[in-house]
Order: C-alpha cells, then structure tokens, then sequence
C-alpha cells in the first residue's frame, strides 16, 4: 500500500524543499530579531537612552559572530542533511525547539519581572541584533541553494 493510504494525515504535513527551509529558517531569525528590536526600542526610547541601545546593538552582534554563526551552521547543516520535501516541524533539531521554548518562557519571566525597562532594553537589542546578523548565514544558504532543492 502506498504512504498515503497507510497513514492519511500525511497529507496535511507541511512540508518543503531544502530552499524553502531555508528561507523559513531565516524568515524566523529576522523576524524575531526585528520584533525583539522593535521592543527593545520602544523600552529604550522612553526615556531617551539611545546610548543603552547602542551598547546592546554591539553586544548583540558580538553575540551573533562569536555564538549564534555557530548555531545557524549547525541549523543550516540539518536541514541540508534532510532528505527534500522534509516536514517543517523538523526544520530545527528536538535539542533547538526546546531551546526556543526556554527563551520563550525566559522572555517572558524577564518582561513580567521587576527588572528595569531600561536593562531589558539592552538585553533585547543585544539578542535581536544577534539573530538579524546572524540570520545572515540562512540567506547565504537559500541563495547557494538550487530552485528545486
């Protein structure tokens, strides 16, 4: 029996080619990074401590060359090692997603504590610069990467 017959929710996974996991892969980076930018200014621009923004903007991308290059390698390598036409839930490896979700719950204790706008601030530019420098070595990938792949 065919795939399909055997197990029919198989075709409602979402699924793509190397390229397109790519482009998703960036399209993440960037937008997390820009939404975290976005955050990060409005915090900062309160009380007009562009200055903090400054430092973070430059930690963050001393974060995104010594850290987040090496992370984007390895999640460019896994998804060139998948087999085209890859379900998109296996875009990152298990180890990746639960990294995610612990800066997702992290991003939230920190916002709802009583740390100072002014810190998060930095802290958020500092990660969203990271991610949208970073996110630089996806979109090399996408574009070494053959249309049908």
């Amino acid at each position: 029996m065919s795939e399909k017959l055997d197990n029919p929710w198989q075709r409602f996974k979402p699924v793509a080619g190397r390229r397109g996991q790519l482009a998703l892969a960036a399209a993440v980076w960037l937008l997390v990074g820009a939404a975290l930018l976005v955050i990060a200014f409005c915090f900062l621009s309160i009380h007009s401590y562009w200055y903090l923004a400054l430092i973070g903007v430059l930690l963050g991308l001393l974060k995104g060359k010594l850290v987040l290059d090496r992370v984007a390698a390895r999640n460019i390598e896994h998804i060139m090692s998948r087999p085209a036409g890859s379900c998109l839930g296996g875009l990152y490896p298990w180890r990746t997603w639960i990294m995610i979700a612990a800066m997702v719950l992290l991003g939230r204790f920190l916002r709802h504590s009583t740390i100072s706008r002014d810190i998060l601030g930095v802290i958020y530019s500092a990660i969203g610069t990271g991610l949208v420098f970073s996110s630089r070595r996806m979109i090399a990938a996408f574009r070494g990467v053959k249309e049908n792949d």
